[in-house]
């Protein structure tokens, strides 16, 4: 079964990689799926399906639908691995991100700047993805001066 869940992952990784987000959706989908029915929803394989589920969404510009998965997983993620965590980091920024897409500033603004207090805690000020938050947190609050 291992073997079977590392090869549906890969082959979902390429289809991402590619673009292809509907054939990657599927396998994620059906990844979260089986974990959901098999394993306890505060599982890392199962809050990683559903992290990769809503981050698909949202690469699919489905926002409406991406957002309440990525509220859930975020919740998960804070809750197995605290805040801290890179999983957990990643998960506030999918969350922002959705917001953000959405114009939802005033939503997405919070969350960013918590996202680069802890960035910059844990990897430092230079590190590429706090610089990353760093510019979104930027232009969102750009949004909001509008």
């Amino acid at each position: 079964m291992t073997d079977k869940i590392s090869e549906m992952y890969a082959q979902a990784t390429k289809f991402s990689d590619e673009q292809n987000f509907e054939d990657a959706l599927k396998i994620y989908e059906e990844l979260f799926s089986v974990f959901k029915s098999v394993l306890r929803e505060n599982d890392p394989l199962t809050i990683g399906a559903m992290y990769n589920v809503s981050l698909t969404l949202n690469r699919m510009h489905r926002h409406d639908e991406a957002i309440p998965l990525a509220k859930r997983a975020l919740k998960l993620y804070e809750k197995t691995f605290g805040e801290e965590h890179e999983y957990t980091l990643n998960a506030m920024d999918n969350l922002a991100v959705a917001f953000y897409l959405t114009e939802q500033y005033k939503k997405a603004l919070p969350i960013y700047k918590r996202v680069v207090k802890l960035r910059k805690k844990i990897f430092g000020d230079e590190h590429w993805s706090t610089l990353n938050d760093m510019n979104n947190l930027s232009d969102t609050i750009k949004h909001l001066k509008k």
